[in-house]
């Protein structure tokens, strides 16, 4: 059980880093000068998490939730979107 505490692997998450997140109109889209854009805008970002067993569940679900928060505000995604 002391090497699973050890063994860390890496996730890739893909995320929308659209400014709208509401579905836009087709006639929006095709105005001149609109904010709507076509295609997608996704980025990614490395989750790390380890696969160490824990007594409560919920204790992984939460520290994933809370990685998975901090890298949503981060810029991570919006640069790997521009650099692909």
């Amino acid at each position: 059980m002391d090497q699973l505490k050890n063994i860390r692997l890496r996730a890739t998450l893909l995320m929308n880093i659209r400014p709208a997140t509401r579905i836009q109109a087709l006639a929006d889209m095709m105005e001149k000068d609109t904010r709507a854009r076509w295609g997608n805008c996704i980025g990614c970002v490395l989750l790390p998490f380890s696969i160490g067993l824990r007594d409560d569940p919920l204790d992984y679900v939460q520290e994933a939730k809370a990685i998975v928060d901090r890298k949503k505000h981060s810029l991570e995604a919006v640069c790997t979107f521009y650099i692909s």
